[in-house]
């Protein structure tokens, strides 16, 4: 049987919805794998946005139970001296308080300006805000334990942190040694350490 175009030409119109309909399918397809592909991009967005909201959260809760936790050990070291700006009229009464207790014969001082300074112990933040102000000391001392009774009172005073870089004895020409008064004179160079606080914890 053969095909005339009279006979086709009904079909036309048929054949045009067919492959009309298919390319609105395709498009369709398209556009929804696009979509699709859109909602996922967003999805995977949002659960990573999540993800790092729980990480800041948790770590915020982790650093505040260790705030909570050293907080009376920092709050300790605040009222001793320690961190925060240094405390020379403190340390100054300090020193006139140890030599009257120590039973001495004056105590003449110099301190030297603020400076950074480095220490074994000091690791992380404390070792980049550790600072020092050198101290001079001139003592008399009736005999050699006077020295150490002298920095074991000023210790206790409570009035700051230091550390004894050297300390020198010499006689005094004062004829045969006396109980009650200075044999010797002792010079020492102390180290008075502070911390420059960060940002300030809370509670």
């Amino acid at each position: 049987m053969k095909l005339t175009s009279k006979d086709i030409s009904p079909l036309w119109l048929p054949c045009l919805a067919v492959v009309v309909a298919l390319a609105l399918g395709w498009v369709m397809i398209g556009y929804s794998n696009h979509d699709l592909a859109q909602s996922r991009s967003r999805l995977s967005q949002w659960t990573s946005e999540l993800q790092e909201a729980r990480t800041r959260f948790q770590r915020s809760d982790d650093e505040k139970a260790m705030i909570l936790r050293y907080l009376p050990t920092y709050s300790a070291l605040q009222q001793q001296g320690f961190v925060g700006t240094e405390r020379r009229l403190e340390w100054v009464e300090a020193l006139r308080t140890a030599d009257r207790k120590a039973g001495l014969h004056g105590v003449q001082y110099k301190i030297e300006p603020q400076d950074s300074t480095t220490h074994p112990a000091a690791k992380g933040v404390i070792e980049k805000r550790l600072r020092r102000s050198v101290m001079r000391l001139t003592l008399g001392l009736t005999h050699e334990a006077d020295l150490l009774e002298f920095l074991d009172t000023l210790s206790a005073q409570g009035a700051g942190v230091f550390t004894v870089r050297s300390c020198g004895l010499t006689a005094l020409p004062v004829g045969d040694p006396a109980p009650r008064r200075a044999n010797l004179q002792a010079e020492c160079e102390i180290d008075w350490l502070t911390v420059a606080p960060g940002q300030e914890p809370k509670s």
